[in-house]
């Protein structure tokens, strides 16, 4: 026997992606399933977004329509009172289906925002939206170091001192900026200049003699490759859509474990195929992860 749908499911759902949406947590709060006060009594909501602004507090209702068909202009009709009755500031409302022309009509007219939302699922999953994306990986295959130092201060300086600047750790910091992708890379493969601000002014290090040695030039190069490969939302398992039809906008975001068995539901594009393929309304750039030691680094 199938489950009757309470359309809690769907408000969980609509509460996930809204609280991604929040943009400062401090002054945005989304609640599920509040009571709020009305002229004759309280009313049920669906969700409840309260924030603040220099001092002043609104209130959006957001309501979630899970029905098989698209929303009539009845259902707009009834958020319309719900949302006098309760004095919100913004009212939203949501549909797994979509809404039918007339309902459009009205609610922009009476200035209700209209959304659909949906979630990829493992078996029969059918959305309004199915889109395809791109999957950028970037390797970070190997790396050199150029570095000039001042000619004034004689004497030899070791390969481990080149990679010890101020007292950075070269190695190490390579490593962490890149698991927390904080390289300004370019979508290509080839050598690379790595940026790091970290790294200011004077340069320094000392020789095998115990003397400071000063940099003026040090520049880290990185081999990158680069592979690109499409597939689409649907086969991205957990993704969660929100498309804004008032607006016009498509919000989705993707579970990165869904990622971690990407091959048998993508191809990879080759440099050709890539640049006839510009269709694609969303952009993923994986970068995998590296564990460099002092050995895995060439001197220029």
């Amino acid at each position: 026997m199938q489950k009757k749908n309470t359309g809690i499911k769907f408000e969980k759902l609509a509460e996930s992606i809204f609280n991604k949406l929040v943009k400062n947590p401090a002054y945005e709060k989304v609640e599920h399933n509040v009571n709020l006060k009305g002229a004759d009594g309280e009313r049920q909501i669906d969700l409840l977004i309260t924030s603040e602004s220099f001092g002043i507090k609104f209130k959006t209702v957001i309501e979630c329509r899970d029905f098989k068909n698209k929303l009539s202009i009845a259902q707009i009709d009834g958020f319309h009172s719900k949302l006098l009755d309760v004095k919100a500031n913004k009212g939203i409302l949501i549909s797994r289906k979509g809404f039918s022309t007339k309902a459009i009509s009205k609610a922009n007219r009476l200035g209700i925002s209209l959304c659909t939302a949906d979630e990829t699922e493992d078996n029969g999953w059918q959305s309004l939206i199915d889109l395809p994306i791109l999957i950028e990986q970037l390797s970070l295959i190997e790396f050199e170091i150029n570095a000039q130092h001042d000619q004034n201060v004689k004497g030899k300086i070791s390969k481990e001192a080149i990679l010890k600047i101020n007292n950075i750790d070269i190695v190490q910091l390579i490593n962490e900026k890149w698991s927390k992708a904080e390289f300004n890379l370019k979508s290509k493969s080839g050598f690379q200049i790595l940026e790091f601000p970290e790294i200011k002014e004077p340069m320094l290090t000392q020789n095998l003699e115990g003397k400071t040695v000063k940099f003026i030039k040090f520049e880290v190069i990185g081999k990158v490759q680069a592979r690109f490969y499409r597939t689409s939302i649907s086969k991205l398992i957990g993704t969660q859509i929100l498309e804004n039809i008032t607006e016009g906008k498509n919000y989705i975001f993707i579970d990165i474990n869904s990622l971690k068995k990407i091959d048998p539901n993508l191809f990879q594009l080759s440099k050709t195929e890539l640049e006839t393929n510009m269709d694609f309304a969303g952009q993923i750039r994986i970068l995998p992860k590296v564990n460099f030691t002092m050995d895995n680094v060439k001197l220029k």
